[in-house]
C-alpha cells in the first residue's frame, strides 16, 4: 500500500471516529442522570433541563433549575432558583442548622436534612415534562421556603406552610419570538453527524476512484 492510500484510510476512519464523539457524550456520559463532581455537587441534563444541586459549602442552587431552548440547546436559561440560605424547617435554617447527605438514583436525587429531633427528605425528580422538588417528613413541619425565578430579574417567592409532605412541579420551555414549533431538533444532531460523515467519506473514496480510473484510461490511450 503507497502513502497516499494509508493517509486516506486514516482521515476516512478519524473523520468517522470523531462523529461519534457527540452521540457517546449524549448517550452514556452526560444525558438523562444525575452526575456528581467537585466537592459534592450533583447535575441532571435531559433534552429540556439542566438541573444543578450545589454543593454542602453553598446554600444557594438547592436545586437550580434551567430550560434548554430547542433552538439553542446549548444556551441554559436560569427558570427558578429553591435557596437553603433563606429557608427555615421548625425556626431552624435549612443550611446552617441541619446535615444534609445526598444519595442518587437514576431519576431522583434525595437529599436528607436531619437534625436530632426531625428529618426532612428534599426529593427532586426530573422529566422530560417537568422537574418536581418535594419535601418530605414523617411528622408534620412547619417551613418557609424562598425560590428565585430568574426571568426578568430577581424576584423572590415566599411560602409557608404546614404540612408532613409538599410538592412543586415546575415546568417551562422557551421558543425564539415569531417561530413555530420546528420540526427539526439539536437533539438528533448526535445521530445525524455519524451517517452524515460516513456519506462524506464514501463519497469522496468514490470520487477518487473514479478520478483514478479516468486517470488511468486517459494515460493509456495516450501511450
Amino acid at each position: 500500500m503507497n502513502l497516499k492510500y494509508k493517509l486516506t484510510v486514516f482521515f476516512a476512519v478519524y473523520i468517522i471516529a470523531l462523529s461519534f464523539i457527540p452521540l457517546v457524550h449524549d448517550t452514556m456520559l452526560a444525558q438523562g442522570k444525575w452526575i456528581g463532581y467537585g466537592t459534592g455537587a450533583y447535575e441532571y441534563q435531559n433534552q429540556h433541563y439542566f438541573v444543578l444541586f450545589n454543593d454542602p459549602y453553598d446554600g444557594s442552587s438547592k436545586p437550580h433549575i434551567h430550560v434548554n431552548p430547542d433552538f439553542a440547546p446549548a444556551a441554559r436559561i436560569s427558570l427558578l432558583e429553591f435557596s437553603d440560605w433563606t429557608s427555615w424547617v421548625n425556626d431552624h435554617n435549612f443550611f446552617n442548622e441541619f446535615n444534609a447527605t445526598v444519595r442518587t438514583n437514576p431519576r431522583e436525587l434525595d437529599v436528607t436534612y436531619a437534625r436530632p429531633e426531625i428529618v426532612i427528605h428534599k426529593l427532586i425528580e426530573v422529566s422530560s415534562e417537568s422537574v418536581k422538588v418535594t419535601l418530605t417528613s414523617d411528622q408534620e413541619f412547619r417551613a418557609h421556603l424562598e425560590i428565585w425565578p430568574h426571568e426578568k430579574g430577581f424576584n423572590r417567592i415566599s411560602i409557608d406552610f404546614v404540612n408532613s409532605e409538599m410538592s412543586f412541579t415546575v415546568s417551562g420551555s422557551m421558543q425564539a419570538v415569531g417561530t413555530t414549533s420546528p420540526t427539526w431538533s439539536y437533539a438528533l444532531l448526535p445521530y445525524v453527524l455519524p451517517v452524515v460523515a460516513i456519506g462524506v467519506v464514501a463519497l469522496y473514496l468514490l470520487v477518487d476512484k473514479y478520478g483514478r480510473t479516468l486517470k488511468n484510461r486517459a494515460t493509456g490511450a495516450s501511450s
